[in-house]
């Protein structure tokens, strides 16, 4: 915006603002945030901290491939299948399809 503002034009300005835009978007889809913090807190049992389990539960169906590699000595009785109800059609949506073939209630 300094750049358009300095020069007096700025017909390219929202051209550049939509790309970065969808730039960003197409970014937080590919790293899966809510997967990416069940994995980081599940790294943390690996070195002696303490995990909140509460938290991982809280998670979306996004991070049940996650919780699910859980090492077996490091498991707990986790709900995050519990809250995964089936969908019609056309509100299909693939994590939670891929959380319901995970069977995380039988860690309880």
């Amino acid at each position: 915006m300094i750049v358009a503002g300095w020069r007096l034009r700025g017909g390219w300005l929202p051209r550049a603002v939509t790309a970065a835009g969808v730039l960003v978007l197409v970014a937080v889809a590919a790293v899966d945030p809510e997967a990416l913090m069940a994995r980081t807190h599940i790294d943390r049992l690996e070195h002696g901290y303490p995990v909140d389990t509460a938290f991982l539960d809280g998670l979306s169906s996004d991070a049940a491939a996650e919780i699910a590699k859980v090492p077996p000595r490091w498991r707990w009785c986790s709900h995050a299948s519990e809250t995964v109800p089936a969908d019609p059609w056309y509100r299909f949506n693939l994590a939670r399809h891929r959380a319901r073939s995970i069977n995380l209630d039988a860690w309880c």
